[in-house]
């Protein structure tokens, strides 16, 4: 690819792996393809984000190295956990006109 051709960079997600669009961008821009857009989803939408909003590659590759596990998923656990307590239990499900005994109507799991 020529040096000024133009292209949109999609970075997609993957948690702690997407963050490896990091270094994706930085070998881009050291071979001189800049990219006229960028666009991702998940971890891929934060790094295009930072980076179209004007934060370096030295700063992105900083934040990456210096972030852990349970700092980018403490939030998607604890939105999970919440999900779960608010959700009814399984419920058998049976055809129309078949009646079950008074014991069957208990949720299978709680």
């Amino acid at each position: 690819m020529k040096r000024d051709t133009p292209f949109t960079l999609v970075l997609g997600g993957g948690g702690m792996k997407g963050l490896a669009h990091v270094g994706v961008l930085q070998a881009l821009l050291e071979r001189g393809h800049r990219p006229t857009r960028i666009i991702g989803s998940s971890v891929g939408a934060l790094v295009a984000a930072a980076w179209a909003g004007g934060m370096g590659i030295a700063k992105l590759r900083e934040i990456a190295l210096s972030l852990k596990r349970k700092e980018v998923f403490a939030v998607a656990h604890a939105d999970m956990a919440f999900k779960r307590m608010r959700r009814r239990g399984l419920r058998v499900l049976r055809p129309p006109g078949i009646l079950p005994a008074a014991r069957d109507r208990r949720p299978l799991l709680r």
